[in-house]
């Protein structure tokens, strides 16, 4: 397996380094790789400081890519700190305990009473950059970075006007993100797709860079494809966009064909109601005794 490290440098604003061949794509995939400026054939090792402002109520997909850049950004020369601005799940569970987190609280959307603090902290701690990750934090977080004086980059982790089922938030998130991204100096898209989204959006190519999140390389032993069972698992924070009922569906489907499947599903629901309607679903293809 490959290890993929995202590396934040300016004013270049964000790259990767990559280390080995990917085993983790079909013979016959391509994978662009995304590499060092010509004359760079290291990360920097003098220390930068890069606070991260982050939402933090949920520990999902984005919050987990934070969690990672915290831990991994500080071989390379970056000091990664966070203002967390709904501090709720994030700062409990956390790995990334040796970088130190900011309580910034937002009352709701449109709080901007926060700036101020975040302007203080970013120049009385010399932070050199800021990085948002959501349409809240690039708010707060923007104005705060122009204030005082650092370049801000935004990490586009979805399409924010398809982001939930509610397509007037959608509206109203994806105005605020495009009105606060006027002085970003990079976008960081998570997928070849999100970087052509951002470019239909009016930003030029060279404000957007793609970099696939990254995780550490583990050793895995080696196993072999089980005889019977298949045990199939998945983990998110569900919520309607990530297509749940098509696995669920599918499934049922397997089963109907004698296919001896379990499901192994881990995450919270984004809502109650969203939890009951999916179990509903569970009752109605009947395969609720083969998930877990």
């Amino acid at each position: 397996m490959r290890r993929i490290v995202p590396v934040l440098r300016l004013p270049d604003a964000c790259l990767m380094v990559d280390t080995a061949q990917f085993d983790l794509f079909p013979p016959g995939a391509v994978v662009a790789p995304v590499l060092l400026p010509a004359g760079v054939e290291h990360p920097s090792t003098a220390t930068r400081r890069v606070l991260h402002v982050i939402n933090g109520e949920h520990y999902s997909g984005a919050e987990r890519v934070q969690d990672l850049l915290a831990q991994e950004l500080p071989q390379f020369g970056f000091e990664v700190e966070f203002a967390c601005l709904k501090p709720d799940r994030f700062p409990l569970v956390r790995q990334s305990r040796a970088a130190a987190i900011h309580n910034t609280p937002m009352s709701w959307r449109f709080d901007i009473r926060c700036v101020r603090q975040l302007s203080r902290l970013i120049q009385n701690e010399k932070f050199a950059l800021v990085h948002a990750h959501t349409p809240r934090s690039v708010l707060v977080g923007g104005l705060a970075a122009r204030h005082a004086g650092v370049p801000l980059i935004y990490h586009v982790h979805s399409p924010t006007k398809r982001d939930s089922t509610r397509r007037f938030q959608n509206l109203v998130n994806a105005m605020l993100e495009s009105w606060s991204l006027r002085y970003a100096a990079r976008l960081i898209a998570v997928s070849p797709s999100l970087k052509r989204l951002m470019q239909a959006q009016g930003f030029s190519a060279d404000r957007v860079t793609y970099v696939p999140n990254g995780v550490p390389r583990q050793a895995v032993g080696q196993r072999q494809p089980p005889d019977k069972v298949w045990t199939l698992g998945i983990a998110a924070l569900f919520r309607p966009r990530k297509g749940i009922e098509v696995l669920l569906e599918s499934l049922a489907m397997l089963r109907s064909r004698d296919f001896d499947v379990r499901l192994r599903a881990v995450g919270p629901f984004e809502t109650p109601a969203y939890g009951a309607e999916v179990r509903a679903l569970v009752d109605r293809l009947g395969v609720g005794d083969i998930i877990t």
